[in-house]
């Protein structure tokens, strides 16, 4: 159902507004133009993007639920002053929420139109490292985008320069932000042309994909999103993962041997923060939607290629064809020894990915799998893949039996066969 949000008659011609402020933005970056007092025109300026155009545009808006507001600056002028229009049933600032906004080109080349979302509250998220939120922005516009059925107009991020290679395309600042945060768009160029008549019908269309997303995407809905954003991201790049590898075989290498921690006795002086935990948790989801697929196709491989073919039936009935089934036994996958082509060894394969590329990163091992390792005695491997993520995903195995035939317990399990670090405890109460 279409939304009747627009007047029938028109009463203002905004175009010779939108295009005086391009001029204007011209004619400050020519004369390195930073704040009001530097200019005759800063009162001409502000007056344009604050007060006439927001009028202009809200008399053509019939539902009394947007506001209109323009911004040139706060304290020296922005580099992209911008026009919202926002339902404050979603955001009542544009620092958060999702919204529309006229962006005016740094440079005044042209003016973008997009459902854009609050920069500032998705950067504040991520203090240190502008790259993860400017991620973060995208996979967040891209999750907005599932809800949209209109497939008009562009999706997602967008460029100030052709070739993407511009400063306000590559540095951490809101110019970038703003690119980064963008849900739908569309581009008026200043050197092809454009009509007042064409902003206004693609306003009234940007407004009804704007109705529909409120319709399924309440801000209630919309903060859940955002404070759920890092396991979003996490499970997008598991999924490109997961279809990029889709095909791809393991390339086995020699485990690697004598890596010792900084501190291998005691506690550890150094400080480890939630990332490790983070980590380990993303290495379990990796493997899940990943790592079980590939280790299934490389034992898959070696039926078909190494196993003689009155033996490949015997070989086949071990394998699960169902990994990730014996979640919870501390092993992921029942298989058969790769070392031993002529008899179908039962193992247990407790599977560790990874997307770093060192084949020296640690992994990560729960207290259930060392119990589960200790239990299964002989039969009991680690597949470790790593550069999952990369051309070639390399592996190796770790057969903690292999200059051992049993061990007193999972502490003399852990002394005799790894190098670790304790990165957590559970702590029943005070002594």
């Amino acid at each position: 159902m279409r939304h009747n949000i627009f007047y029938n008659r028109r009463e203002f011609q905004m175009i010779d507004n939108f295009m005086q402020v391009l001029k204007l933005i011209k004619e400050k970056r020519t004369n390195n133009v930073v704040k009001k007092s530097d200019w005759d025109k800063g009162d001409l300026y502000k007056t344009l993007v604050h007060d006439k155009l927001p009028k202009q545009l809200k008399v053509h808006i019939k539902e009394d639920k947007y506001s209109v507001v323009g911004k040139v600056a706060t304290g020296n002028y922005s580099k992209v002053p911008w026009i919202s229009i926002y339902d404050e049933n979603i955001t009542k600032e544009t620092k958060d929420g999702y919204y529309l906004v006229y962006l005016f080109h740094p440079e005044g080349e042209g003016i973008y139109l997009s459902l854009n979302q609050g920069w500032s509250k998705i950067s504040d998220m991520f203090p240190r490292d502008k790259n993860a939120a400017k991620q973060r922005a995208l996979t967040l516009s891209s999750e907005l985008n599932k809800y949209i059925t209109s497939n008009e107009f562009n999706t997602g991020r967008f460029y100030y320069a052709e070739n993407k290679d511009s400063s306000y395309d590559l540095k951490n600042d809101y110019p970038s932000g703003y690119s980064h945060g963008s849900i739908r768009f569309k581009y008026y160029d200043l050197n092809e042309g454009f009509t007042e008549e064409d902003m206004l019908e693609d306003l009234k269309k940007f407004l009804e994909l704007f109705n529909e997303l409120a319709s399924k995407v309440t801000k209630t809905s919309y903060d859940s999103l955002v404070n759920s954003i890092d396991e979003i991201q996490e499970d997008s790049e598991i999924e490109e993962i997961r279809t990029a590898q889709k095909d791809k075989t393991l390339k086995e290498v020699e485990a690697p041997k004598g890596i010792i921690p900084k501190y291998k006795k005691g506690v550890s002086k150094t400080t480890k923060n939630d990332s490790e935990i983070e980590k380990s948790n993303k290495e379990n989801k990796l493997t899940g939607k990943v790592g079980e697929k590939l280790a299934l196709n490389y034992f898959n491989e070696l039926i078909d290629n190494k196993i003689d073919e009155d033996k490949k039936e015997q070989f086949r009935n071990i394998l699960n064809d169902n990994p990730g089934s014996q979640h919870g036994h501390g092993y992921d996958l029942v298989a058969f020894d790769p070392t031993n082509t002529d008899k179908a060894v039962e193992k247990f394969i407790e599977i560790k990915t990874s997307t770093s590329s060192s084949i020296e990163e640690p992994f990560f091992m729960s207290l259930n799998e060392m119990f589960a390792m200790k239990e299964y005695k002989q039969k009991y491997l680690i597949l470790r893949i790593f550069n999952v993520s990369g051309k070639e995903p390399q592996f190796y195995f770790i057969d903690p039996y292999a200059n051992y035939s049993e061990f007193k317990d999972v502490d003399d399990l852990i002394d005799k066969v790894f190098n670790v670090e304790a990165i957590q405890y559970k702590v029943f109460g005070e002594k």
